[in-house]
C-alpha cells in the first residue's frame, strides 16, 4: 500500500516521524502522534495520504474512521459540537468493524477512551475537549509510539 501523493505531500513529509524498520508505515504512525499533539487536522491530512492510496482493500473504512475522528475533534476544538457528534458516528461505524484489534490499535481500548466523548456531546451543551481534555492514543497502539 503506498501513499497517494497530493499538494500537500510535503507538509505531510514534515509531520511525519521518520520510518522505523518493523513499525507501521509512518503515516499510520504520524496520525497517532499528530492526534495526540492535539493536531486533529494534520492528523487528518497525514492519513488521508495513506487512505487514498488503499481504495479497494480491506483497511479503507478502517482508516476513513480514523480520519473522520479526527475531524470529529477539529469540530470540538472549533466548538461544533453537532457536526462534532455526527462525524463521531460515522467514525465509530467504520472503526468497530475491526474490533478488537486492527494494524497494531487495540479497537476496545479506543472505544473505551473515545466513548465518554460522545456521550458528554449526547448529555449536554459543553464542549468535552474543555471537561474531559484530550485523549491520548498512543498509549493503545501496539508496538507502543513514544508521544
Amino acid at each position: 500500500m503506498t501513499p497517494a501523493h497530493t499538494h500537500k505531500s510535503a507538509h505531510i513529509a514534515r509531520l511525519i516521524p521518520q520510518e522505523q524498520p518493523g513499525l507501521h508505515p509512518a503515516h499510520y504512525r504520524g496520525y497517532f502522534t499528530s492526534f495526540d499533539a492535539g493536531y486533529y487536522y494534520e492528523a487528518h491530512d497525514v492519513l488521508e495520504e495513506l487512505w487514498l492510496g488503499c481504495r479497494g482493500l480491506p483497511e479503507y473504512d478502517f482508516f476513513k474512521g480514523l480520519i473522520q475522528l479526527a475531524g470529529c475533534f477539529v469540530h470540538l476544538q472549533k466548538g461544533r459540537l453537532r457536526p462534532a457528534a455526527r462525524l463521531y458516528d460515522l467514525a465509530w461505524s467504520n472503526i468497530q468493524k475491526y474490533l478488537p484489534t486492527f494494524r497494531g490499535l487495540n479497537i476496545t481500548a479506543l472505544e473505551h477512551k473515545i466513548r465518554p466523548y460522545r456521550e458528554a456531546l449526547a448529555n449536554g451543551n459543553k464542549n468535552p475537549l474543555a471537561t474531559l481534555g484530550a485523549p491520548h492514543l498512543c498509549e493503545i497502539f501496539e508496538p507502543r509510539i513514544a508521544a
